[in-house]
């Protein structure tokens, strides 16, 4: 996927980095209470090798938005435009947003979130892939946050 910016991102290039891939919109209401949490993890770790991408999903009427959006949220990692919901299905995700996934540093996915990510749940994900939070790893299985 291209950022906002025109530049093609592929998540081969962040091997060896803790990446967190986050799907949303513009017009998504969870998406805008997930992002402070997500910008805040970023300031917080960006230092020791955590990498956010922000796929988007607005289409080509809400795209002019996502410059505001950016704005707002001071958000400060790659921006891509372009979402799908073939690119959840490779994640395995379904068709909601926000989707969130977890990949560890050798590429692999190790959490998965559909639905508004809490902050306990980012941080605890974060801090373990880290090796700040001793025990076992946080569940792989998608932790589902849709309404019921």
């Amino acid at each position: 996927m291209k950022d906002i910016n025109g530049n093609l991102h592929n998540l081969e290039e962040y091997k060896g980095k803790i990446t967190i891939v986050s799907f949303w919109a513009t017009w998504c209401v969870p998406c805008k209470e997930e992002m402070p949490v997500l910008v805040d993890a970023y300031k917080k770790w960006k230092d020791r090798g955590l990498v956010i991408l922000a796929a988007s999903f607005d289409n080509e009427q809400t795209q002019p938005n996502i410059p505001d959006f950016v704005k707002k949220y001071k958000m400060q990692f790659p921006v891509l435009i372009g979402g799908t919901p073939e690119h959840l299905q490779q994640f395995e995700m379904g068709e909601y947003l926000p989707a969130t996934v977890f990949i560890n540093q050798n590429g692999e996915i190790v959490s998965r979130i559909l639905g508004q990510a809490r902050k306990k749940e980012v941080v605890e994900r974060v801090e373990w892939l880290l090796g700040d939070r001793p025990g076992k790893k946080p569940p792989a299985a998608i932790v589902d946050h849709r309404p019921k």
